[in-house]
This record gives C-alpha cells, structure tokens and sequence, in this order.
C-alpha cells in the first residue's frame, strides 16, 4: 500500500516533465543499484510497476473476501461462535 502510494506521488511528480523537460535525469533504485535514466524512460516503467501493484493489491482483497465468506459459512455449519471479549480484541 505505501509501496503504491510512493510510485502515485513520483509519477504526479514527473508526469508534467515529461512534455516540459523530457531529457531531464532521474534516478532509479533496481535490484539495490542506483540508476541514472531520463524522465521518458522512467514515467512508463513507473506506470507498469503502478498497475502491476494496484491489480496485485485488488486479488488480495478478492482474495480475502472470499475466504472471509467461507469462513463465516464454516462458523455456520459447525456451530462456533466468537466471544464478545474476542471480538473486541480482534
């Protein structure tokens, strides 16, 4: 999530470069080593990483909510039920 919101505000910063001062250097951290590239070539990998982290983030919760449905359905058919004390804690 804040992975996400790092790669929004860089791009928010450098979207309007792109046209302004496309040769403009920036640099990038890959794999631990500092990078130096120009603003056109850094915007669209930026985008890539952002789609690529906000369609991860949306199967997660996907995810996530399905297994909540079948475990309230397993509570259900098994008869479990939470402690108000528990829920309170969770």
């Amino acid at each position: 999530m804040i992975r996400q919101l790092t790669v929004r505000l860089v791009l928010q910063t450098l979207r309007p470069l792109v046209k302004s001062d496309p040769t403009r250097q920036t640099f990038r951290l890959i794999s631990g080593t500092l990078v130096k590239r120009t603003v056109t070539d850094v915007v669209p990998a930026l985008e890539t990483t952002l789609s690529g982290i906000t369609e991860v983030l949306e199967s997660l919760v996907k995810s996530y909510k399905t297994k909540e449905v079948d475990f309230v359905a397993f509570q259900k058919e098994y008869g479990i039920q939470v402690s108000p004390s528990r829920r309170a804690a969770a």
